[in-house]
């Protein structure tokens, strides 16, 4: 049996940076503790995802030894191709959002009491998911509705500054 082929997602990685300049009021205190280089997006493309799967990305974070093979990357955002060529462009963005949702980054209080006590913090931590909060993480006037579904008309988390996320 072969390994799964995967391939360096460019298309990710910018909407990463976009996300870390253009909506620092949702995700300012992320950024200020992971830089977006740290996040490698990968798709899989050696086969099709199965039918029933919904989810289009998926993120995990990387600790300890292995951050040294990984040139310093402490989260990997991963999914099938096949599902991504099918998402709009404002589709692409919610996605995404999503999961830098899911890194988890300490607070400045973990921060000064990790200082205090000659220890640093280990990034790579991932939050786990609340389906509800999954499913209902974009705040606008479409609120309540799955956008996870590819029928509900979303709009650009990267334009649309009324759209809100629930962190």
């Amino acid at each position: 049996m072969a390994a799964s082929l995967y391939q360096r997602s460019t298309e990710i990685e910018e909407i990463i940076q976009e996300l870390s300049k253009e909506r620092r009021d949702i995700f300012g205190k992320l950024f200020d503790k992971v830089y977006p280089e740290t996040i490698r997006a990968t798709l899989r493309v050696d086969k099709d995802a199965p039918a029933s799967q919904i989810i289009v990305l998926k993120i995990k974070g990387i600790t300890g030894p292995l951050t040294a093979l990984n040139d310093n990357i402490k989260f990997i955002i991963h999914g099938y191709e096949s599902l991504w060529k099918q998402c709009s462009y404002e589709r692409k963005i919610a996605w995404v959002a999503n999961m830098l949702c899911h890194i988890e980054f300490p607070t400045e209080e973990e921060v000064e009491k990790l200082i205090l006590d000659g220890k640093e913090y280990e990034y790579g931590k991932i939050k786990k998911p609340d389906i509800s909060d999954f499913r209902t993480f974009l705040v606008s006037e479409w609120a309540g509705l799955d956008w996870t579904e590819k029928e509900t008309k979303i709009g650009n988390i990267l334009e649309d500054k009324n759209i809100k996320i629930t962190l």
